[in-house]
């Protein structure tokens, strides 16, 4: 065969094989466009607010803001007239997310409407050491700071201080990680204990998520799960505690993950989120927030 046949052979092959994966995938890419159309409208929808307070999970890393599950929300046709605020940010603490949201809510008047303040952070108070001090999103330190943070997080970190396995309790980590995880834990809590403190009757409500991650398929053998297990576990905890309502995203993402078997929810890091992870948060989000609502 010479080599232009073999060449045209090798593109039609794989133009063949690109198209075969596209088709496999418009189920998965159905199933969630009926789930963003099903969202229930809220009682109060035209100028509700709603405050998505966060860290890169949040803010849409790695594709970015305009493909994140915040921006999905805000265009599903049964949030027509919902402001939807992406105040994520890479990198971000649970004390760091409650500041801007408090931030936020401070800069704008009371509307008519209620606020409600989506609280997802804490993976990277367990993930990585920083300095309370934030840099503002547009400037160049913060791009580096937010590249050497995510490089600490996901690589250095879960590949040498994580690196137990999965399922291992607390008691098995060796010390002094049982101290360090104790600590990581209290400030987690201390995130949503704060955020509560935005609530006021009537006008503000915060309402928090948790962490959804993938088991297999990935690249560090579990330990995104066995992280999202530990700081889910103390935003379930802290929210009881506070009496703060709780959407189990991470429970909701598993059930769609088995139903959309053919278009991976994450990226290879297993924390992140895909396209199509991204509208199945959005989803789960807007499938709850009647609910949440109700508890304003």
């Amino acid at each position: 065969m010479s080599a232009r046949r073999l060449g045209y052979a090798l593109a039609t092959s794989v133009g063949l094989f690109g198209a075969a994966e596209a088709l496999a995938r418009l189920p998965g890419a159905w199933a969630e466009r009926r789930a963003l159309a099903s969202i229930p409208a809220p009682d109060v929808a035209r100028g509700l607010r709603l405050a998505c307070a966060g860290d890169s999970v949040t803010w849409g890393f790695p594709a970015g803001p305009e493909s994140a599950w915040p921006r999905v929300l805000a265009e599903a046709d049964a949030l027509a007239g919902v402001e939807v605020e992406n105040l994520g940010l890479p990198g971000s603490a649970a004390d760091a997310a409650f500041r801007r949201a408090h931030a936020w809510l401070a800069e704008r008047p009371p509307p008519p409407t209620p606020t409600v303040v989506l609280f997802l952070a804490g993976i990277n108070d367990c993930a990585h050491l920083r300095t309370d001090r934030e840099v503002p999103v547009g400037a160049l330190a913060s791009v580096l700071r937010d590249g050497l943070s995510h490089l600490v997080t996901y690589r250095v970190l879960t590949q040498v201080v994580l690196r137990v396995r999965p399922t291992a309790g607390h008691s098995d980590l060796p010390s002094p990680f049982p101290g360090a995880l104790a600590a990581c834990r209290t400030k987690v809590r201390q995130g949503v204990a704060a955020a509560a403190q935005l609530r006021a009757p009537g006008k503000v409500g915060v309402a928090v998520l948790t962490y959804g991650a993938a088991t297999e398929g990935v690249d560090d053998s579990g330990q995104s799960a066995w992280l999202a297990t530990l700081v889910n576990d103390a935003l379930r905890g802290e929210a009881r505690a506070q009496e703060v309502p709780m959407v189990d995203t991470a429970a909701c993402l598993a059930e769609r993950g088995r139903a959309v078997l053919d278009a991976p929810l994450y990226v290879r890091d297993g924390l992140h989120l895909t396209t199509a992870g991204n509208r199945a948060m959005a989803a789960c989000v807007g499938a709850s927030l009647p609910e949440v609502l109700r508890e304003l």
